[in-house]
């Protein structure tokens, strides 16, 4: 007798995971929308390749110094209040990002802007010497706050990340556990598609303002679709038997397939830091504008959809052969 066909909707019939996928891709699809519109928007204000790798350099930082406390963080805390305090941290700077970004005309180049300001200069004739330095405009005093709360906005994302990450477990049965992470990617690939299509649109035909403001609103869709959820009990291990913040690291180490393989990951990922570029080749080479390199930044997630429903169509059709 043939097996009995795989629920594919197994997951979805249980209303908290339910709740949590879509506040999830809500809040995932807002992020790479500020991320368009943030990288547009200092690009216009600096006219500095090098001003946009800060922006890669703001993100990357927090990983480094926050990604192992943030994993025994998870281990140790109420996944769910941790995905719900970080999601309201991120509310509150988008909004303050939405305030520096729409006053910014207002703010008095005070001081300590000023010299920030300079530094940002400086740093960036080390690598643009051979442009004109007269393109190159570092005098817009909300530049430097901006750097700051697009800084704050990665630490409070990596804090959050591992909830985020690993409480799919504590919201489905585990013999539903598989088909739950399989929606979650899909959700989360369909996510890197649809936020940078409508983040670039959105500053092409309105503002910065209103994408920062539309992510705060979608990182609050996650915070109330968490918000009454059950979350089932995790398995309590006693202080002493519990692996220090160093013990994946080290297992990683021991694994060599492991290591080599996250190892390769780990420079794909640095590599593709130069997507930061991608509003250069919008604006000057394409000639596309914000919408344009809206589409630019959700291709590969979008190549990453085509393939994955041709390769599985190629699977049924050799099956079926």
């Amino acid at each position: 007798m043939d097996e009995p066909s795989r629920d594919p909707y197994a997951a979805l019939r249980h209303e908290g995971y339910r709740r949590f996928m879509i506040g999830n891709f809500l809040a995932n699809a807002g992020r790479q929308a500020l991320s368009v519109a943030a990288t547009w928007q200092i690009y216009q204000w600096t006219n500095s390749a090098t001003a946009l790798g800060l922006v890669g350099l703001v993100n990357l930082l927090p990983l480094l110094v926050f990604v192992l406390p943030a994993g025994a963080l998870a281990d140790r805390c109420d996944r769910r209040k941790i995905i719900i305090r970080s999601m309201i941290a991120s509310t509150v700077l988008s909004l303050l990002l939405a305030a520096v970004t729409r006053f910014h005309t207002q703010i008095p180049s005070h001081g300590l802007l000023r010299v920030a300001n300079g530094l940002l200069r400086d740093f960036a004739l080390i690598f643009e010497r051979q442009v004109d330095t007269a393109t190159l405009q570092f005098d817009n005093p909300a530049l430097p706050i901006v750097y700051l709360l697009l800084f704050l906005h990665a630490v409070v994302r990596v804090l959050g990340s591992p909830a985020r990450g690993s409480i799919v477990p504590l919201l489905v049965p585990t013999k539903t556990l598989s088909n739950a992470v399989t929606w979650n990617s899909s959700t989360f690939e369909l996510s890197t598609v649809v936020g940078p299509a409508i983040g670039g649109v959105i500053v092409a035909f309105s503002s910065y303002s209103f994408v920062y403001a539309l992510d705060a609103l979608c990182a609050l869709a996650l915070v109330f679709a968490l918000t009454g959820v059950n979350v089932r009990p995790r398995v309590t291990v006693p202080s002493q038997n519990r692996p220090g913040t160093l013990a994946g690291a080290r297992f990683i180490w021991r694994q060599q397939t492991l290591l080599a393989a996250m190892t390769l990951d780990l420079v794909a990922v640095v590599m593709g830091g130069a997507v930061m570029l991608l509003p250069i080749y919008a604006d000057k080479i394409l000639e596309v504008g914000p919408a344009g390199l809206g589409w630019l930044r959700a291709a590969p997630a979008l190549g990453a959809i085509v393939m994955a429903f041709l390769g599985s169509s190629g699977f049924l059709v050799a099956e079926r052969c």
